[in-house]
Order: C-alpha cells, then structure tokens, then sequence
C-alpha cells in the first residue's frame, strides 16, 4: 500500500504531497502523523529554503476522512483527543520555520481549507474551488477553521462562508486575500518555481525571523508586536547573512546567503 503522504527533496525545496488521489486526499490519521514527521525532517535540513505542499489527482483536498472520525458516546472524550492530534499536526505545518507555498487544484474543502491556510503563500489553478462545507452537514470546523479564516478574510466574509457552507472561486479567493495568484492549469509549475526561486534566494534566517514576528504579531497588540520587532531585528543586525547582504550591497553584488 502507498504512503498517504509523501516527501521530497532536491535542491533548496522540500515538497510534501498528499497521497490519496481515490479519496480525493481525504485525511486520513496516518497523514497527521505523517505531515508532523516530514514537517520535522524539514526542519533538521538546512539547506532546504522552502516548502511546497501539493496533491496527487483531481483534487487539493476534500478535508477529513469521516470514516475514520471517532463518535463514540461512551468517551466523549475520544473525539476530543483526535482532533487534538489534528490541530497538532496542522500546527506543526503552520510553525515550520521556513517559507511555505501550498499548489490547490480541484477542490480544496473543509480541513483542505484549514490545510491550505496553515500555509504562509497560496496559489492556485483557475478551476480551483475552495470551500468550508462543514454546516452542510451540521459539523463545526475543528481544524482551525473558525479562527485563522476571520484572520485571513476578515470576520463577515469567513462568518458567511462558515455559515453557509457555500464553495468560492479561485479569482474571488484571490480578491478576498486567501490566495497570493491564480494561474491557468499549465501555468501553475511555472509559477511555483519562479516563487520558490524568489523565496530560496533570500536569508534563511531572516525570512524565519520575519515569519515569527508576522505569525506572533497576529495574537498581539500593536504596542507589544512593535516591541517584539525592535528587539528582535537587533538581534539580527548580528547574522552572518546581514553582513553578507551588507557586503552585497556595498560591491554592488549579489548576495549568496549561508543561513547563519
């Protein structure tokens, strides 16, 4: 039987693809364990700049597999447990510390709308829909859903499409800031790789940094976040990449960064 999820790495790129192409990449518990696991070689690897998470077949990812979400009312508390190991697993993506880029085509619905938005960048195929989904079935999202789309799209829009389960395009995600571009289908590798070469160009460290204080700055106050920034770009001034991006700019050169 083949992985639920795989990885790949060449270069200064790691790719995490979902494998489950006859359910729609549906995730299955294996693919938590899985997405923590990869996310944790990644983060031993220094030479990898950035990560690309995409999907084998027609679809991103149709969320969970309900066949495997556990509804015993013997221990209410089974469930609890199990979406615990989600969250953990999703977290483990959103707090990996370097760049990543998600590729949506097809569908990506339900808990492939929270994967998608654990992801820093999105792009997607302009046949791609994305939707919550979970009221059409008197679910609530327990990946994530009710508390990073309002960030992302602003309260009224996520309330609606919390709400109504109702599935956007990928022009109207883009509008609404879920998505950074939408490419036509045979464009999509083109634009990955011109935004994974932009990214792998930059300094490992400063873009790390740069993400921890937008991620963190987002569950602050301005005061406290502004504050975070100062002490933390003093810290940076240090790097052995801000003396190499100093040099570059100083010889009118290009900066070939080392991640230290």
């Amino acid at each position: 039987m083949s992985k639920v999820m795989l990885l790949s790495i060449e270069g200064a790129i790691a790719t995490i693809t979902l494998n489950r192409p006859e359910q729609f990449n549906a995730l299955h518990p294996d693919s938590l364990d899985l997405l923590e696991q990869y996310v944790g070689e990644i983060e031993e690897r220094p030479e990898v700049r950035a990560v690309v998470l995409r999907s084998t077949g027609k679809a991103f990812c149709t969320g969970a597999d309900l066949k495997a979400l556990p509804r015993s009312s013997e221990d209410p508390h089974i469930t609890e447990r199990f979406l615990r190991r989600w969250y953990r697993a999703f977290n483990r993506l959103a707090g990996c510390s370097k760049p990543t880029i998600v590729v949506i085509h097809g569908m990506a619905l339900a808990g492939g709308l929270e994967l998608l938005m654990c992801c820093d960048l999105a792009i997607a195929t302009e046949d791609a829909r994305i939707g919550d989904q979970h009221a059409n079935f008197g679910l609530l999202a327990g990946g994530g859903g009710t508390q990073r789309l309002p960030r992302l799209i602003g309260e009224r829009r996520a309330k609606w499409l919390l709400y109504s389960g109702e599935w956007i395009s990928a022009h109207t995600a883009e509008e609404w800031g879920l998505i950074n571009a939408v490419v036509p289908a045979d464009k999509i590798e083109e634009k990955l790789d011109e935004m994974t070469a932009v990214l792998a160009s930059k300094s490992p460290v400063g873009l790390a940094s740069t993400k921890f204080l937008v991620d963190r700055g987002l569950s602050v106050d301005l005061d406290t976040g502004l504050d975070m920034e100062v002490r933390l770009a003093a810290k940076h001034i240090y790097s052995q990449d801000v003396q190499i991006g100093l040099d570059a700019f100083l010889n009118k050169k290009k900066p070939e960064f080392i991640g230290r």
